[in-house]
């Protein structure tokens, strides 16, 4: 009886066993496996927006400047709604079109390295700009000694790349957490410094350390906002318009002897 009882315990454990991913460098995303393109609010396809296939909608990368991580878990990649990579984490939703930029948040040999695409933009003249995108993520730094965050940042550097000259921090996966889903995100950046300025503006994944916990990531809808500039109009208090008044009428009956 015992033998038996084991032997039903290890065969209701072959299905666990089977649909079980182990964590490597061998990761591939797997086609749509359910869900709908969300909307985003803002539409980055406007006339005004400076970057070029903003939402990924195109066959290849060939509009963004990329430098991937040198032992990706999953390389930067387009990829259509509906698409999972495994270990739990989200299906990807579009919030632009019907794809999405994904990669895999991770570095799977070796240490440090960065995950890195951008795009040479010129921001149009205006009172104040904006850099807006919607972005997901998911991440295991728990399960495999990960020691160090990892983090997402956009840098505004010159045209053609070189020293950022601004860099805003955006997201933050601590290590010693999991998070399968940190549902859809939208991101905001004042790039109001570089109105009517050409530049590079590049988002950037920052990952500490190699092969210590799988990671996936979204990006979409991709698109700088600019204020354009308005005519600031005084507003006059009461005793102004007391005064304004008063001269008026008295130019009026300047105007009336004048006449008569």
């Amino acid at each position: 009886m015992k033998t038996r009882t084991k032997m039903s315990l290890l065969l209701a454990m072959i299905p666990a066993v089977l649909t079980a991913q182990p964590y490597g460098g061998d990761a591939t995303l797997r086609g749509p496996v359910g869900g709908e393109p969300v909307r985003g609010t803002l539409s980055c396809g406007a006339p005004a927006n400076p970057f070029a296939d903003c939402g990924f909608e195109a066959a290849d990368l060939s509009n963004w400047v990329v430098a991937d991580a040198a032992s990706p878990l999953l390389p930067l990649q387009v990829a259509a709604g509906g698409s999972s990579v495994g270990y739990g984490f989200f299906a990807t939703a579009p919030t632009e079109g019907v794809q999405t930029l994904v990669h895999g948040f991770d570095q799977v040999s070796g240490g440090a390295d960065t995950i890195v695409i951008g795009q040479d933009i010129s921001i149009s003249a205006g009172s104040g700009a904006t850099l807006t995108f919607d972005y997901r993520g998911a991440w295991d730094l728990m399960s495999f000694g990960a020691t160090l965050d990892r983090n997402f940042e956009v840098h505004i550097e010159p045209s053609g790349g070189g020293a950022p000259m601004q860099v805003d921090s955006v997201l933050t996966a601590t290590a010693g957490t999991i998070v399968t889903d940190t549902g859809a995100l939208s991101g905001a950046v004042d790039v109001s410094a570089f109105v009517g300025q050409s530049v590079r503006a590049n988002f950037v994944w920052d990952v500490p350390e190699g092969f210590v916990g799988p990671g996936f990531f979204q990006l979409d809808n991709v698109a700088v906002v600019v204020e354009e500039n308005t005519l600031a109009i005084p507003t006059l208090g009461p005793v102004a318009i007391g005064v304004l008044v008063g001269l008026l009428g008295l130019a009026g009956l300047v105007m009336v002897r004048r006449l008569f």
